[in-house]
């Protein structure tokens, strides 16, 4: 849910300043000042990631809802929320992207640049273990995504019993 949220966030912003560079020129001729500007483009983007969040949330409510499953979405309402701050967080990495680069292409090219730090470093994949790396993992969105949504499913996360095949091993062994 987490890197989803990053993944969103990011892609919708990538493209904003950089494509409208001349437009913006043009327009601070005629007194447009850069905060209602930003503003603008934090209002917008925001309106859509929680658009697309509330849909996200959705479509796993409805495939986690079934009392037979093993995980279940435990509180729907705060996923939400931690999703739409996450995308909101992700809109500003995808701004200043999209205000460092020349071309809006080139700011697609950049982006997997961006993500994939994002995914090794939320410690999903492999444990960070080095101390380094450690540090590096505290300055992205996707730790602190991962652990939140580490908190709010916590309870559901605990429950869970050992799998069968490891049940199996330690009887062959005994």
């Amino acid at each position: 849910i987490a890197i989803s949220a990053i993944w969103l966030g990011t892609q919708n912003a990538a493209r904003e300043i950089v494509s409208e560079k001349d437009i913006y020129k043009r327009e601070r001729m005629f007194n447009l000042y850069i905060i209602p500007y930003i503003f603008s483009k934090i209002g917008v983007l925001s309106f859509f990631s929680i658009i697309q969040s509330a849909i996200f949330i959705i479509i796993l409510s409805f495939n986690y809802s079934d009392s037979d499953l093993l995980i279940k979405i435990n509180d729907p309402l705060l996923l939400f929320l931690w999703m739409v701050f996450l995308s909101i967080s992700s809109i500003f990495l995808g701004l200043l992207l999209s205000s460092l680069v020349k071309t809006s292409e080139r700011a697609m090219t950049i982006l997997p640049l961006i993500l994939l730090p994002q995914i090794m470093l939320a410690g999903l994949i492999s444990k960070v273990s080095n101390g380094f790396v450690e540090f590096l993992s505290y300055l992205t969105i996707s730790r602190w995504g991962v652990e939140g949504l580490n908190i709010i499913q916590e309870k559901i996360v605990q429950n869970i019993p050992e799998p069968l095949t490891t049940n199996l091993i330690k009887v062959k062994r005994d």
